[in-house]
């Protein structure tokens, strides 16, 4: 197993909402990023929708200050493919319209936080819920963070899988116990999975990337709107999933290059 390097473990502590006092730059001073990070992957506007409705704010920074974006989102991605593991068993409690996106792309769309220790009693900041029993075959890139992460908590017992990881559903009726488990609504879970993670596949584009004032401009509207629960406007809508969709392109650009490394 490779170790792994500063910026791996930099880019992995961010994700985890450690702050570095040396950074000064607005990027890495966010440590709710992976809220605004991990929606940057989903086609659409429903999981934006979705994490304000949570009052999870969004940061336009991390959308706008593409440099870092990338530079992070490949250092997680190489993190993850030095990890080598057997079958892992681990749970997580995902909203429902993000696994609707799952299941309509075959594929997980974000890096996906996972636990080793089962479910909680409640969720109560998030709402429709869906409870997934995964398990991550062998030659999926993923990473423990209690193995490879100096000082980290071994009772969190986090797996991170990486995006595109393909994944195969079996949604199963909700057990005594599994329909004591309630959202921030008290409501009990919407759907119970069983679901397998396979090795992922890149998904292919052609169309060139350009980023423009005016949908940066977009960016920053669609985000401040969210934010006071405002319905944000058709122009800013359709700048920022313009501008969306050219992140998706570089992101996916870097992990096909990082693919491509020795392991």
């Amino acid at each position: 197993m490779q170790r792994l390097n500063e910026n791996e473990i930099h880019a992995l502590r961010y994700y985890e909402g450690i702050l570095e006092e040396k950074e000064k730059d607005p990027f890495w001073q966010d440590a709710k990023a992976y809220v605004t990070f991990n929606s940057l992957f989903f086609s659409g506007m429903e999981t934006e929708i979705a994490r304000s409705a949570e009052q999870r704010k969004l940061n336009p920074v991390i959308a706008l200050e593409r440099e870092q974006l990338f530079s992070f989102a490949a250092d997680l991605y190489s993190a993850c493919t030095k990890y080598k593991h057997d079958v892992l068993h681990v749970y997580r409690v995902e909203r429902l319209v993000d696994y609707r996106k799952f299941c309509e792309n075959g594929h997980v769309t974000s890096f996906l936080s996972t636990s080793r220790n089962g479910f909680l009693e409640a969720y109560e900041d998030k709402f429709d819920l869906v409870l997934m029993d995964l398990e991550i075959a062998p030659e999926v890139s993923c990473i423990d963070l209690m193995e490879m992460i100096p000082g980290k908590k071994k009772e969190e017992g986090e797996v991170l899988i990486a995006p595109y990881s393909t994944l195969e559903v079996e949604e199963l009726p909700l057990n005594r116990e599994l329909a004591k488990i309630t959202d921030g609504n008290g409501n009990p879970a919407a759907v119970y999975c069983k679901v397998h993670i396979g090795r992922g596949k890149l998904p292919e584009h052609t169309s060139p990337v350009l980023f423009t004032k005016t949908d940066e401009e977009a960016v920053k509207n669609f985000f401040a709107a969210l934010n006071m629960h405002a319905v944000p406007e058709e122009t800013a809508v359709d700048g920022y999933l313009r501008y969306k969709a050219g992140l998706q392109a570089k992101m996916q650009d870097a992990f096909a290059a990082i693919q491509k490394l020795p392991q």
